[in-house]
């Protein structure tokens, strides 16, 4: 005789690693504790910063993040295609705070990768298209360092405050791991539920998925990127950044690119409000690059 038991499964909730393996550790270390307690302060005083920003009318805010891979074809039409190969594509969703509205600019497999130069081309393009009276910006995102943290897109922020005029700010401010829910999570929501049932066969059926994504209020805003679109931010790093002006730039949580008198200068930390390090670039190194 044999006894089956069953075991029914709650819904997934999104935990951080970090957190799991400290409260799962019987006797954990004073050190794991010190660095459990500044993880758990870094995350309040992540969205303690999203709350202080969004509170002032001076200041936009922006959530960013990129969104799972889209296959394509997806056909429930024929049982082959199930296992055949399959191309992707790319889509990097904004959202506005204080206008709630949400943007999409993508791209596919063909175009480029989902790497930091793809990343970084698509944060200048949203800005100068969508953004470009703002003053002082304030992008919030999490902290991958393969596209969102890392010397290419502090290029990126540093050719976008050279080109704006003397007083623009743009900043981008990183979540602690493990704990980067955001407001374009809800974009990210609404075009997974609107692609459910829909075959997609070539790119521009998910484009037309992002834009009746929404049931209620205005449409998404989408963009497409082209090859010829994307830069090689990584490049520009090398030309403008002396060697190891940026080390340790990947265990930051904030850094900031403001246009001083026509001057670019940046400043980066480890918390979200108190400055770390300072630096000035060679203006004329991103002037030369950024005109390919």
């Amino acid at each position: 005789m044999y006894l089956i038991v069953l075991t029914f499964i709650g819904f997934f909730v999104d935990r951080c690693d970090y957190c799991m393996i400290y409260e799962n550790t019987r006797n954990p270390t004073e050190a794991e504790t010190e660095r459990y307690e500044r993880h758990i302060m870094n995350k309040h005083e992540a969205y303690t910063a999203l709350l202080i920003d969004s509170e002032d009318d001076s200041k936009t805010v922006v959530s960013f993040d990129l969104q799972q891979i889209l296959p394509f074809p997806k056909l429930s039409t024929t049982k082959q295609t199930f296992y055949k190969s399959r191309m992707v594509c790319y889509n990097l969703c904004f959202y506005v705070k204080s206008t709630k509205r949400g943007y999409c600019v993508s791209w596919s497999q063909v175009e480029g990768g989902r790497g930091s130069n793809e990343i970084a081309t698509c944060l200048k393009y949203f800005v100068e298209n969508h953004l470009a009276d703002s003053r002082h910006i304030v992008f919030y995102s999490d902290g991958c360092a393969g596209q969102n943290k890392n010397q290419a897109v502090v290029a990126c922020l540093a050719t976008m405050a050279h080109n704006s005029p003397a007083g623009q700010v743009i900043e981008i401010k990183y979540f602690e791991t493990g704990h980067s829910h955001m407001e374009v999570d809800s974009v990210h929501a609404c075009i997974e539920r609107r692609a459910e049932g829909t075959e997609i066969g070539t790119p521009s059926d998910w484009i037309s998925v992002f834009q009746s994504a929404k049931l209620t209020g205005e449409q998404y805003t989408v963009d497409e990127l082209r090859h010829h679109q994307f830069v090689d931010w990584k490049q520009v790093a090398l030309s403008a950044f002396k060697p190891n002006a940026l080390e340790g730039i990947s265990g930051m949580h904030w850094i900031r690119a403001e246009n001083v008198g026509g001057r670019v200068e940046l400043s980066w930390g480890e918390g979200y409000l108190a400055i770390l390090m300072f630096s000035t670039i060679d203006d004329s190194a991103v002037a030369q690059d950024l005109a390919c």
